[in-house]
């Protein structure tokens, strides 16, 4: 309710306010919108979950391009709030693995959106993957305030939020819940942990191909999903 609550009253202020500052409730009404269309998009997401319509399109990828390709994707917006986003590949060779890798491409980009909005300005943040006997993991990791150890177990649950979250808009405690449902479509792990010297480490895993038949090591159901 708080997107909406904040467009009505910007929207009832807009039309008393001189022209001169009509912008200025505009860019609040455009703000809190894409905040609401956020909120909506996870919602739908969730609700197709529950009713078995969340779809997993598996195949064939290169774990490290996709890591690769986050990277890429989020450099200019960690350059843009001031942070130091890296990548860290491992020297040799990554085997293929089978997965949705738009699915995993949107775990960690709750990862790095999440760090985006609570570490302070010049924290660095790394991607990072490994491959070791039948699992593949992708880690984000940051050296920002860190979590509480009694916030850790309730950070994947439904609308859960830390009291550092509750301060900041446009947090509805629904991104790593999504991100706990399309690891659990994959049969992946997802965990949290502290960062060596401070910070969080948000961790999830895949197995690689040779842990069994790709296709039929995911859930698979009826119908498209959102």
């Amino acid at each position: 309710r708080t997107p909406l609550s904040v467009i009505l009253s910007a929207s009832n202020a807009c039309r008393k306010a001189p022209p001169e500052e009509q912008g200025m409730f505009f860019d609040i009404i455009k703000k809190e919108g894409d905040a609401m269309s956020g909120l909506i998009s996870d919602l739908l997401t969730l609700a197709g979950a529950d009713s078995h319509s969340f779809t997993i399109r598996a195949a064939s990828c290169e774990p490290d391009t996709l890591l690769l390709d986050t990277f890429e994707a989020f450099e200019p917006l960690a350059h843009e709030k001031g942070f130091r986003l890296s990548v860290r590949l491992p020297e040799e060779k990554t085997a293929p693995i089978r997965c949705d890798s738009e699915r995993i491409r949107q775990v960690l980009s709750i990862f790095l959106h999440n760090a985006f909005s609570f570490c302070p300005k010049g924290s660095n943040i790394t991607l990072s993957m490994k491959q070791q006997e039948k699992l593949t993991s992708f880690c984000v990791m940051d050296n920002g305030p860190g979590i509480p150890d009694e916030e850790k177990s309730h950070l994947f649950d439904r609308f859960y939020r830390s009291d550092t979250s509750r301060q900041s808009a446009g947090h509805f405690g629904l991104g790593l819940s999504i991100a706990k449902e399309i690891m659990d479509a994959h049969h992946g792990g997802i965990f949290v942990s502290d960062t060596p010297g401070g910070g969080t480490t948000f961790t999830i895993t895949v197995k690689s191909p040779a842990a069994g038949n790709g296709a039929s090591n995911l859930k698979r159901h009826g119908r498209r999903g959102s």
